[in-house]
C-alpha cells in the first residue's frame, strides 16, 4: 500500500479555529493524518489541544474526524478526511496521535477510533 496521507490537510496545511468553546483551546491547530499501512494511522500536530483527548470519532457520511475530550466534550474542530483515506479508517480501531515540535515527537498516545454514520 505504501504511505497515504490526507491530501486536503497537507496541501493547504489546514488551520482550525475553534468557535464558541469555553475551553482553553489554541486558536490555530495544524494537524495531518497519515496512513502507513491499512491498519496503522497517525495524526501529527504541533500545538496542544488544550484538553486531554480520550477518543476520536469518524463520521462515514460527512468524512469528518473529530477529537473528543476526556469529559466527553466534542472539540469544535475536526479533520476533513478525503474519501480514499476514509475507506481505510473503517477498518482501524485506534490512531496514534503525536504532538511534535520542530520535527521531533514530544509525546504520543494511541486513542480509540469510533466510526459512525450521522
Amino acid at each position: 500500500m505504501g504511505v497515504l496521507y490526507n491530501k486536503a490537510m497537507t496541501q493547504d496545511m489546514m488551520t482550525y479555529e475553534p468557535q464558541g468553546t469555553a475551553h482553553e483551546t489554541p486558536k490555530d491547530i495544524e494537524a495531518f493524518l497519515l496512513l502507513d499501512n491499512p491498519n496503522d494511522a497517525y495524526i501529527f500536530h504541533e500545538h496542544s489541544f488544550g484538553a486531554t483527548l480520550s477518543w476520536l470519532e469518524y463520521d462515514l457520511e460527512t468524512g469528518r474526524l473529530d477529537f473528543i475530550a476526556e469529559d466527553g466534550d466534542l472539540r469544535n474542530f475536526g479533520i476533513p478526511v478525503s474519501k480514499d483515506i476514509g475507506a481505510y479508517l473503517q477498518n482501524i480501531h485506534s490512531i496514534c496521535v503525536a504532538h511534535k515540535s520542530g520535527g521531533n515527537v514530544i509525546s504520543e498516545v494511541d486513542l480509540p477510533l469510533i466510526t459512525h454514520r450521522s
